[in-house]
Protein backbone atom coordinates (compact mmCIF):
# COMPACT_ATOMS: atom_id res chain seq x y z
CA UNK A 1 0.00 0.00 0.00
CA UNK A 2 2.79 2.39 0.88
CA UNK A 3 4.56 1.40 -2.31
CA UNK A 4 1.42 2.16 -4.34
CA UNK A 5 1.04 5.61 -2.75
CA UNK A 6 4.73 6.31 -3.41
CA UNK A 7 4.21 5.31 -7.03
CA UNK A 8 1.11 7.53 -7.31
CA UNK A 9 2.96 10.46 -5.70
CA UNK A 10 5.87 9.92 -8.08
CA UNK A 11 3.46 9.80 -11.07
CA UNK A 12 1.86 13.08 -9.94
CA UNK A 13 5.32 14.68 -9.72
CA UNK A 14 6.12 13.47 -13.22
CA UNK A 15 2.74 14.73 -14.46
CA UNK A 16 3.36 18.12 -12.86
CA UNK A 17 6.79 18.31 -14.48
CA UNK A 18 5.32 17.41 -17.87
CA UNK A 19 2.62 20.07 -17.46
CA UNK A 20 5.27 22.62 -16.44
CA UNK A 21 7.44 21.65 -19.42
CA UNK A 22 4.48 21.92 -21.80
CA UNK A 23 3.68 25.38 -20.41
CA UNK A 24 7.29 26.44 -20.82
CA UNK A 25 7.31 25.16 -24.41
CA UNK A 26 4.13 27.13 -25.17
CA UNK A 27 5.59 30.26 -23.57
CA UNK A 28 8.83 29.94 -25.54
CA UNK A 29 6.88 29.29 -28.73
CA UNK A 30 4.76 32.41 -28.17
CA UNK A 31 7.87 34.46 -27.45
CA UNK A 32 9.55 33.17 -30.60
CA UNK A 33 6.39 33.90 -32.61
CA UNK A 34 6.37 37.45 -31.24
CA UNK A 35 10.04 37.90 -32.09
CA UNK A 36 9.38 36.63 -35.59
CA UNK A 37 6.47 39.06 -36.00
CA UNK A 38 8.62 41.97 -34.82
CA UNK A 39 11.45 40.95 -37.14
CA UNK A 40 9.05 40.56 -40.06
CA UNK A 41 7.61 44.01 -39.32
CA UNK A 42 11.12 45.46 -39.34
CA UNK A 43 11.90 43.72 -42.62
CA UNK A 44 8.65 44.97 -44.16
CA UNK A 45 9.36 48.53 -43.00
CA UNK A 46 12.86 48.45 -44.53
CA UNK A 47 11.52 46.98 -47.77
CA UNK A 48 8.99 49.82 -47.99
CA UNK A 49 11.76 52.37 -47.44
CA UNK A 50 13.87 50.72 -50.14
CA UNK A 51 10.89 50.83 -52.50
CA UNK A 52 10.36 54.52 -51.70
CA UNK A 53 14.00 55.27 -52.42
CA UNK A 54 13.88 53.31 -55.67
CA UNK A 55 10.84 55.34 -56.73
CA UNK A 56 12.70 58.52 -55.84
CA UNK A 57 15.80 57.41 -57.75
CA UNK A 58 13.74 56.43 -60.78
CA UNK A 59 12.30 59.96 -60.86
CA UNK A 60 8.71 58.76 -60.70
CA UNK A 61 5.95 61.37 -60.61
CA UNK A 62 5.53 60.78 -56.89
CA UNK A 63 8.15 63.52 -56.52
CA UNK A 64 7.23 65.88 -59.38
CA UNK A 65 9.46 68.73 -58.23
CA UNK A 66 12.63 66.66 -58.37
CA UNK A 67 12.92 66.64 -62.15
CA UNK A 68 12.40 70.40 -62.45
CA UNK A 69 14.83 71.01 -59.58
CA UNK A 70 17.45 68.84 -61.28
CA UNK A 71 16.81 70.57 -64.59
CA UNK A 72 17.24 73.98 -62.96
CA UNK A 73 20.42 72.82 -61.25
CA UNK A 74 21.80 71.53 -64.55
CA UNK A 75 20.98 74.85 -66.23
CA UNK A 76 22.67 76.80 -63.44
CA UNK A 77 25.75 74.58 -63.64
CA UNK A 78 25.98 75.17 -67.39
CA UNK A 79 25.77 78.94 -66.81
CA UNK A 80 28.48 78.67 -64.17
CA UNK A 81 30.77 76.81 -66.56
CA UNK A 82 30.17 79.45 -69.26
CA UNK A 83 30.96 82.22 -66.77
CA UNK A 84 34.12 80.45 -65.62
CA UNK A 85 35.13 79.89 -69.23
CA UNK A 86 34.58 83.56 -70.04
CA UNK A 87 36.55 84.60 -66.95
CA UNK A 88 39.51 82.39 -67.85
CA UNK A 89 39.37 83.53 -71.48
CA UNK A 90 39.50 87.17 -70.31
CA UNK A 91 42.38 86.37 -67.96
CA UNK A 92 44.27 84.60 -70.72
CA UNK A 93 43.70 87.55 -73.06
CA UNK A 94 44.99 89.95 -70.40
CA UNK A 95 48.05 87.80 -69.71
CA UNK A 96 48.81 87.54 -73.43
CA UNK A 97 48.37 91.31 -73.77
CA UNK A 98 50.79 91.96 -70.90
CA UNK A 99 53.32 89.51 -72.31
CA UNK A 100 53.10 91.02 -75.79
CA UNK A 101 53.53 94.51 -74.36
CA UNK A 102 56.55 93.46 -72.25
CA UNK A 103 58.30 91.60 -75.04
CA UNK A 104 57.61 94.21 -77.69
CA UNK A 105 59.42 96.77 -75.63
CA UNK A 106 56.54 99.22 -75.47
CA UNK A 107 55.81 101.17 -72.33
Amino acid sequence: MAAESDIEARMRQIGDRVTTAEGEIRRLDERETNRHAVAQGTIDRHERRIDEHEVWLDGDNQYPGIKSDLSNLKSQMQKLWWMLGAFFAAMATAVVGVLVQNFSGGD
